[in-house]
């Protein structure tokens, strides 16, 4: 069953969708508070800080992480530009 705002949501441009979504998004990012974190997050979350701290000098600045992830996945990214790492 397609609910009222699906319609009207469905009629607007895919430019007007956009922005809509991007005002959702705006809304929804000023309240963090209100996100519930999965437990499996946490636990990631959790698991890395341990891994940090247990050897702090294995961390590399993220301009550099961002630079090897770009290398390793660079085939994919030019062949696919706008379906970015997925």
């Amino acid at each position: 069953m397609t609910t009222t705002i699906e319609k009207e949501f469905r009629s607007l441009t895919v430019a007007e969708r956009v922005n809509l979504v991007e005002e959702l998004w705006e809304q929804v990012a000023a309240e963090p508070e209100a996100l519930p974190v999965p437990d499996w997050q946490i636990k990631e979350l959790e698991r890395r800080r341990r891994l940090f701290q247990a050897n702090p000098q294995r961390a590399i600045p993220w301009p550099q992480a961002k630079a090897q992830i770009l290398k390793r996945h660079a085939k994919r990214l030019i062949e696919n530009p706008g379906r970015g790492l997925t």
